[in-house]
């Protein structure tokens, strides 16, 4: 078993951290793009909407990736 002596309880943490902050920063790009698609739905479409609909969503998604490392 020596090649699971580098895989002890800090790399697995490592690990599920990295997982938690994929899913946050897709999770807020996809909410946004979301808000997005209702708005065209209902109102107009625009690129430039869009574009700034992105934009907020990878910020938002790197203030709460920010503060989940924050967290300790």
């Amino acid at each position: 078993m020596k090649y699971l002596k580098w895989f002890n309880k800090d790399m697995v943490h490592a690990f599920t951290l990295l997982g938690h902050l994929g899913l946050a920063m897709v999770g807020n790009i996809f909410v946004c793009i979301g808000a997005y698609k209702l708005i065209e739905h209902f109102l107009i479409k625009s690129t430039l909407l869009f574009i700034t609909f992105v934009l907020l969503g990878v910020a938002s998604g790197f203030y709460s990736c920010y503060k989940l490392i924050m967290k300790k």
